[in-house]
């Protein structure tokens, strides 16, 4: 399945980002999730090199969001990128939960023209449409209903699900 996704995503033009499982607390806390959300519930790192280093990351987000301001700082507006990897929550056991997640993330211009003429600044159809490739190269039958979650924009976020199951946001 990790082929599949990265083929998938790969295609609808985003380049992946590869980047550490460490995070510091300052970066979930930027995100303003709601107090009891479990991704602020961080798993502390005994000897950490740094405090930016401090915790095991709860999210995909921030490492994308700071890559994105990266590369706009560099002069590199127009980007899309994806990452694949391992987040980290606290469990009763000796290991912290491990689950895999995925999550991409895009600013700027599409490149290229497109069907409505010169090439566009990126928008919430973007995001629909890489989803969908994604979705279709897994053969996931899916339906996205409009939900208000942090960290996103209220009114503009959607969640997707499978059945009764959700598959994200």
């Amino acid at each position: 399945r990790r082929r599949l996704v990265r083929r998938a995503l790969v295609g609808a033009g985003c380049f992946e980002l590869l980047s550490f499982s460490f995070q510091g607390p300052d970066e979930i806390a930027a995100l303003g999730l709601p107090a009891g959300d479990r991704r602020r519930a961080l798993v502390k790192v005994r000897n950490p090199l740094s405090d930016e280093q401090s915790c095991l990351r709860t999210s995909l987000i921030p490492g994308l969001l700071a890559a994105l301001r990266g590369n706009a700082a560099r002069g590199r507006g127009d980007a899309a990128l994806f990452e694949m990897g391992r987040v980290f929550f606290s469990s009763d056991g000796d290991l912290p939960d491990q689950p895999r997640r995925v999550a991409f993330a895009a600013i700027g211009r599409v490149p290229g023209p497109r069907w409505e003429g010169a090439a566009a600044e990126r928008d919430g159809r973007d995001a629909l449409g890489i989803w969908d490739a994604l979705a279709v190269s897994l053969g996931l039958a899916y339906r996205l209903e409009q939900v208000s979650e942090p960290p996103f924009h209220p009114g503009r976020c959607g969640r997707v699900l499978a059945g009764d199951a959700v598959l994200g946001l």
